[in-house]
């Protein structure tokens, strides 16, 4: 992974992350060069949707393939303990020294495995605590909201109204997908208390739902501008091994996606069934932004820490 160069502020959209210094480009794939937000409220400006010439056109396209190009170069040149497993379509960054724990983090919807790898440096996890990330890739599947388009998708979404109107099939599939990728961890020597589910939008989604049900303790949930999918189910399936897991919540107040009732929703309906979600929000949109990934990682070094005691 490269060290960060400069002063940085991150922002993410199910499209990518977006570096902001003088202006905005993409800096991970699936991103769009034409978004750019507002540093003041957090809340993204919408793209103009007023037609361009032929010669803005041309110019427009030769930027995206000139970004596109300089990504690639730049993904091509990360050092070698970033690997892509092929036999589960994962993006890792194993530790320099021996892997004491892992996370495994799941993107949103459109974006691939990717998508978070830019903020692993912002994190500051001791290389002490030996912390392997696993980024995996969801499956392309078409999703009806989009008008049917195939993109990577944990699951489908079935109308605006995402709570209510939700695609099982998709949802247990998925989080099939997740608890094969938790026990081939513990193959690899990580137990199960030393593994930490994340994931943004649909993909903490998946996150909450599996791990609320998996039945061995988890060293934690990590759960960013989601719900929990197929909620009315939670009481009667989940697992007491991980009642008292920490939880991370997150949310923008101003997010257009998934509005931060169904953020605060999530977190009383915890609450009600026991557990003790830490939950935050923040000033911005459908993202991240440094702020919420320092308290991240302030999380993460507690966790992984109380998991080696």
């Amino acid at each position: 992974m490269m060290e960060p160069v400069g002063v940085m502020v991150l922002f993410k959209r199910d499209r990518g992350f977006y570096s902001r210094r003088q202006d905005v480009m993409p800096i991970a794939s699936g991103c769009n060069p034409s978004m750019s937000h507002r540093l003041s409220t957090g809340q993204p400006t919408r793209p103009s949707s007023a037609p361009e010439s032929v010669s803005r056109l041309g110019v427009a396209s030769v930027r995206v393939l000139s970004a596109f190009l300089l990504v690639s170069l730049l993904l091509s040149s990360l050092p070698t303990e970033n690997l892509m497993s092929a036999e589960f379509d994962t993006l890792e960054i194993d530790p320099k020294g021996p892997t004491r724990s892992t996370i495994i983090w799941l993107h949103g919807l459109g974006a691939d495995a990717h998508d978070f790898e830019p903020i692993v440096p912002y994190l500051k996890v001791p290389e002490e605590l030996g912390l392997r990330f696993v980024f995996p890739n969801a499956p392309i599947r078409p999703v009806t909201v989009n008008g049917g388009m195939a993109m990577r998708a944990w699951y489908d979404i079935l109308g605006m109204d995402i709570p209510r109107v939700e695609d099982p099939n998709g949802v247990h599939d998925s989080e099939q997908r997740l608890l094969a990728l938790i026990e081939r961890e513990k193959e690899r020597g990580v137990p199960a208390d030393h593994i930490v589910l994340a994931g943004f939008s649909q993909g903490g989604a998946i996150a909450l739902y599996t791990g609320l049900r998996y039945p061995e303790r988890l060293a934690g949930l990590l759960a960013l501008s989601c719900y929990i999918p197929l909620a009315a189910t939670l009481a009667d399936e989940r697992h007491a091994a991980n009642q008292d897991a920490p939880i991370f919540l997150a949310h923008g107040r101003y997010d257009e996606v998934i509005p931060i009732d169904y953020g605060r929703a999530t977190g009383e309906q915890l609450e009600k069934l026991g557990y003790q979600p830490q939950r935050y929000e923040y000033p911005m949109g459908h993202e991240v932004n440094m702020e919420e990934i320092q308290a991240i990682g302030a999380w993460l070094r507690q966790v992984l820490s109380a998991a080696e005691n």
